[in-house]
């Protein structure tokens, strides 16, 4: 199995790229890739002058400048919350990266493979679906990691090239590494990589098989923890615990202070969500306060305990009669639950509607706050 050399500045020989485009660099840009990369750029080949892109591969509306491909290559891929939530999330997840089942085992776990372009919601999962971000064609394509992601590239490409001028910060290779090799995870077998094509992780367009799947993610599936990032030191991540520790950390990252990400969108969605627990307290408090009855009811010489005298019997009484009241406590507030609620979050609605008329940028920090929440279900 090739393992990725942490030195090398791709990943993978230029035959086995998948996106085989030729990309159009300006002299300008040459130069800086020659800085960048500290490798010559390749001229283009006569026969491949009909695959030749001024933009970067599958993305049309993004340019060749390092700018724009680093701010489309960190708006894609990063996950900002989930670094911020790093030092806390070995209580919740396996530490391993390796952690991934492959597709037909999420298949077989009665998981639905649901793609995104949300880069937050990669390998995390809920008991019946699993969401994975589709693949950026722009990985695929050597010569995108040749100039972009080689070593040098990303570790201080703004030093290496001093005359440009006003360019965003960077892009970690490490984030990149770490994707594909989730995928040369999830996709380990021919039903994996038709299970794959079947879900829409790849574009329409893409014209790959297995066998050259396989052999480009050969050079993926030997990268250690330490080369990729920290969110791919961590591998499938579930969704309920994710909510619960963004609520307790509160990252800085998180547009939000009560959901990583919502599992309905509906009032009643939510309440339906919920009965199946309701239900079964209820069962149980009933079963519960059914044989405090039938304690009560039998009289004291033929229980097996008649040994107690009136004080205990009277002090048993009085805690059974303290369990029952806080039962009915309990299910009022129950019904408050699935009655009152409903039309709270009417009225939170039509607030944050009434509040947010004429507001440019309703998403603002104010607006998401624990109470707003609930305003956008």
């Amino acid at each position: 199995m090739p393992n990725l050399d942490s030195s090398s500045l791709t990943p993978f020989p230029p035959e086995l790229s998948l996106e085989k485009s030729v990309l159009i660099l300006d002299s300008q840009q040459e130069e800086d890739a020659k800085l960048i990369s500290q490798v010559t750029v390749r001229p283009v080949e006569p026969d491949a002058a009909s695959n030749r892109i001024d933009y970067l591969p599958g993305y049309p509306n993004v340019g060749l400048e390092p700018s724009q491909v680093y701010r489309f290559l960190r708006r894609h891929l990063n996950t900002p919350v989930i670094d911020e939530l790093y030092h806390v999330l070995w209580l919740f997840s396996v530490k391993c990266g390796r952690n991934i089942d492959p597709l037909h085992r999420q298949r077989i776990k009665g998981r639905e493979i649901v793609p995104t372009e949300e880069a937050k919601l990669h390998l995390v999962w809920t008991k019946d679906r699993i969401y994975i971000k589709t693949m950026p064609i722009c990985l695929l394509n050597h010569t995108i990691w040749n100039v972009f992601l080689g070593t040098a590239a990303t570790q201080d490409w703004r030093t290496a090239v001093h005359f440009t001028t006003n360019l965003d910060e960077g892009f970690d290779r490490g984030v990149a590494l770490g994707f594909l090799r989730s995928y040369s995870l999830l996709i380990q077998s021919p039903l994996d990589f038709a299970f794959a094509k079947e879900a829409h992780l790849f574009p329409e367009d893409l014209d790959i098989d297995w066998t050259s799947w396989a052999k480009f993610t050969a050079h993926f599936y030997g990268v250690q923890d330490g080369q990729v990032s920290k969110r791919y030191r961590f591998g499938q991540l579930r969704l309920n615990r994710l909510n619960w520790l963004l609520r307790v950390i509160q990252p800085k990252a998180s547009k939000s202070i009560w959901f990583y990400q919502r599992r309905t969108w509906s009032v009643g969605a939510m309440i339906v969500e919920s009965m199946p627990v309701l239900l079964f307290a209820f069962a149980s408090l009933s079963l519960i306060l059914s044989s405090m009855q039938v304690a009560l009811a039998t009289p004291a010489e033929d229980l097996l305990f008649a040994h107690l005298n009136s004080q205990n019997a009277l002090s048993l009484q009085r805690t059974f009669w303290v369990f029952s009241v806080a039962t009915i406590i309990i299910s009022v507030l129950t019904w408050f639950y699935i009655l009152l609620i409903p039309t709270g979050i009417f009225l939170i609605q039509m607030t944050w509607a009434i509040r947010t008329k004429g507001i440019a940028n309703p998403n603002s920090r104010i607006m998401t706050s624990a109470f707003y929440e609930f305003a956008k279900v």
